[in-house]
Order: structure tokens, then C-alpha cells, then sequence
């Protein structure tokens, strides 16, 4: 992690005749000690705070600045704090000292205040934040269905996820769910889940942009240059949500010049996939592409890393109930009325 905060190696080294755990060279005046710990106590915190004092204090006799962090691998109490203070050394939890190379905190709580998709109030258009009714999802090549929790799996172990599904019938709320699942254990894993609408990423054609693109509609450009930075580290699983409708501006009669269009509008997207070495998760509609081969290949997916999933049209009737009940409505559902998602949410 310090390396990547720094980008520079950190290395052990002897300092002062004590063993530092990292020491990182930013500049010949300039250098940073850390020393981490599994042990939450605060003797051993004064015990490395001791260590890297007199670590410091050496290379400051050579006319060397060192800034030092004490990083323990959980809570920090306020004691452990000021044993640190007195001597001008940051004493951090691996989640703080984390933040120096990516908030993710602060990116997963203005996004999940953002909407995902179509997974909105159709009244008033704001987030739908209102309990997940765990369905099941179809595998292409496979007879069982699979959760959620099986399409945070399949990302975290570094496969590629198509989910397709008509208009409605909860594409976007699945990763919402994905994407909170993925959130609870982003620091643990070094994955960090980032969600793009990609209704917004018209005329991208480089990751870069998609992703510097989707930070600044949140407000959070100063998080732009970290996060390609965690992209670069190999640290992201990717939403790119709306693959079909990136591309509906531009139309054509002619089959050929339709797949270039196709073709042309995702090439952000494409890109994105084939840089990320973790798992990307892209969403659309069932029907955008004539053919699997098609996608594939617009998409910049390589089918042996890949599940293709599905969402389905309508709720199981078990699903319908535990759907009114988590919004506490009592309604009667016409047997002719469809019960796709997105019209169950407006009956709610």
C-alpha cells in the first residue's frame, strides 16, 4: 500500500540501528518510515513509535527529513494516538492509512446516494432505496439460478459478468446490490466496486475518460487522479450499466454500417474491460446485439472469462409477496398484469 501511495518502492531497511518495516526515498532530503502492526495494543504502538523516533532522529543529524506512520491493523484508540503526537508521528489504522492511496469511502457514499439506472422512483426520480428482494438470475450454459452473492463471487474472482435483461426487469438494481456487497469488503480485498451510468459516457473512447468523466458528475474530481491510480493498480471491478444505450443517438438502415456504429459508440467500454485485470460487471438490454459473437467482441470480452446471466422478465409470485411486504402494501395483483420489477415499483 505504501508503494502505491508513493509510487516508489518501500523496502526494509536498517535506520539508526533499528529495523523499519518500510522506508520509501521520495527525494535525497526526503523519506517515509512505516512501521505496521497485527497487534492492537498500546504497548506495542509506543514500542514502534520508539523505533521510528529514533529512526528519525538519525536521518535528521544526516540533514534528511523522514515522515514516519505507525499503522496498526485495526481501531485505533485515542491513546495509541497521542503516543504518536508527542514525536510528530502518525499513528493510523491500515483503513486511514489506506485512504492516502484511494477514498473509497468517500466514492461508495455519494454514489450510493446517486442513482443506479433505472432503479429510481418513477414519481419523483429519486433513488430507490428501499429493501432488495433477493432474486435469482439464469446462466447461460448452466440449469441452476445464482444470487447476487454468486455475481459477487464470480467478480472477485476475476471473471468478466454480461447481464442482460429487458427494460424493467431489474438489471440496475442487481448491481446495486453487487455493488453494496462488494463495498463491505472493498478495503479487505483490495477491490474497489465503481458503477458507471453509461447513458452519461456518449463519445468516450479511452478508460480515462469514462472514469474521470463519472467522478466529475458526482463532484468528486478530487478523487479523478487516485482512482485511475487504484485503476492502474489493478484495484477496481467495474459496473458499466446501459451498454445499449451509450450507442442511441446514432442510427442506420444499413446492418453494416449499424454494427460500426455499435462498434464505434463503446469502444470506452472496451477498453475499460481489456485494461481491467479484475472482474467488470456490463449491463444491457437482451436484444441490442444480433448476435453473442457480436457483443463479445464489441465489448472487448473474452468468452472463456465470461458468465453471461439474465435477468428475469417477471417476480416469482414469492418474490411479488416479500416485494409489497418490505413496503408495506396490501394490494391485489391482476393475474394479467405483468409482474415485472419496474411495474411492481410503480404499483408501490
Amino acid at each position: 500500500m505504501a508503494s502505491l501511495i508513493w509510487s516508489r518502492p518501500c523496502t526494509p531497511q536498517r535506520v539508526g540501528g533499528v529495523n523499519i518495516d518500510g522506508v520509501t526515498i521520495l527525494k535525497a532530503e526526503l523519506q517515509c518510515f512505516v512501521e505496521i502492526t497485527e497487534e492492537k495494543s498500546l504497548s506495542k504502538v509506543r514500542e514502534d513509535v520508539i523505533k521510528l523516533h529514533t529512526a528519525k532522529n538519525t536521518m535528521f543529524s544526516k540533514g534528511v527529513m523522514a515522515r514516519c506512520f505507525c499503522i496498526v491493523n485495526g481501531n485505533i484508540t485515542p491513546a495509541m494516538r497521542d503516543a504518536g503526537r508527542e514525536q510528530h508521528i502518525h499513528v493510523l489504522s491500515f483503513d486511514e492509512f489506506s485512504k492516502q492511496f484511494f477514498d473509497f469511502d468517500s466514492y461508495s457514499s455519494i454514489r450510493m446516494s446517486a442513482p443506479f439506472g433505472s432503479s429510481i422512483n418513477p414519481l419523483t426520480g429519486e433513488t430507490d432505496d428501499t429493501k432488495y428482494v433477493p432474486v435469482r438470475y439464469s446462466v447461460d450454459g448452466k440449469k441452476g439460478d445464482i444470487s447476487t452473492k454468486d455475481v459477487t463471487e464470480y467478480l472477485l474472482g476475476g471473471k468478466n459478468v454480461v447481464l442482460l435483461g429487458e427494460y424493467g426487469s431489474g438489471k440496475s438494481r442487481c448491481i446495486r446490490e453487487v455493488f453494496t456487497l462488494l463495498s463491505e469488503t472493498a478495503t479487505v480485498n483490495f477491490c474497489h466496486p465503481i458503477a458507471i451510468d453509461l447513458r452519461k459516457s456518449w463519445g468516450l473512447r479511452q478508460s480515462g475518460e469514462l472514469i474521470r468523466r463519472h467522478f466529475n458528475e458526482l463532484g468528486l474530481d478530487s478523487l479523478e487522479s487516485s482512482a485511475i491510480k487504484a485503476f492502474n493498480a489493478k484495484s477496481i471491478i467495474f459496473f458499466l450499466d446501459g451498454f445499449d444505450e451509450i450507442g442511441s443517438q446514432s442510427w442506420s438502415n444499413d446492418s453494416n454500417r449499424l454494427k460500426f456504429i455499435r462498434a464505434k459508440s463503446l469502444e470506452g467500454v472496451k477498453d475499460v474491460v481489456q485494461k481491467n485485470a479484475g472482474g467488470s460487471l456490463v449491463a444491457g438490454r437482451e436484444h441490442y446485439f444480433p448476435s453473442t459473437d457480436e457483443m463479445f467482441a464489441a465489448l472487448g470480452i473474452n468468452p472463456q472469462n465470461t458468465v453471461v446471466i439474465r435477468s428475469k422478465s417477471e417476480f416469482s409470485e414469492s418474490e411479488l409477496l416479500e416485494y409489497f411486504q418490505n413496503r408495506d402494501i396490501d394490494v391485489d395483483v391482476p393475474n394479467w398484469l405483468p409482474r415485472r420489477p419496474l411495474i411492481c415499483q410503480t404499483i408501490g
